[in-house]
């Protein structure tokens, strides 16, 4: 991996949008070290893949300092039979709920964020149909109404300018045509 060894502190806010960038330090649980006193009163949601999406920043609320480093010290091993390695689209339904559960409770807390958790929301629904595609499979067409009406509510000129190259081409080329995106 691309790491500088750079060791960088922020501040809860500045945490939060390192996080919702969603680029280098991702929402997992496994690749920090916590105080014990952050996750107090904090749970996972049971039955579901994901979990960490919408987990992992309550305890940036709660911490009042936070450092990251750019360095790989923890190596997270991943079996290709596991339950987020799935071959079917399906489980990034997961994805989804987990970042509009997390866009509507932080977006309360901090308003601020609302783009950020927009885009995050348009990325999972994007991530739905590029796994559909990849495994030869098409949404039906409940599914694919559901993350169009979701979409709509969530895709504006700020979302679009907040979107990774990569993912506004990838909404361009699926606004365009679906069949050319599968």
């Amino acid at each position: 991996p691309d790491t500088s060894g750079k060791c960088v502190r922020q501040d809860s806010d500045s945490s939060l949008k390192t996080l919702l960038d969603d680029r280098k330090f991702r929402s997992r649980t496994w690749g920090r070290i916590y105080k014990a006193s952050t996750w107090k009163g904090i749970s996972f949601p049971s039955g579901t893949t994901y979990e960490d999406v919408s987990t992992v920043y309550k305890t940036y609320l709660k911490a009042k300092v936070i450092v990251l480093l750019d360095e790989p010290l923890y190596f997270y091993n991943q079996r290709d039979n596991s339950i987020v390695h799935s071959d079917s689209y399906k489980s990034f339904f997961n994805l989804l709920d987990a970042r509009i559960l997390r866009k509507k409770e932080l977006g309360k807390l901090k308003p601020k964020f609302l783009p950020e958790l927009k885009v995050s929301v348009i990325a999972a629904i994007i991530d739905i149909y590029r796994e559909a595609a990849l495994s030869n499979q098409r949404l039906d067409f409940g599914e694919d109404e559901k993350l169009q009406l979701i979409l709509s509510k969530n895709y504006g000129k700020l979302e679009k300018k907040l979107l990774s190259p990569r993912y506004r081409a990838e909404l361009n080329l699926l606004k365009l045509s679906k069949g050319m995106f599968y």
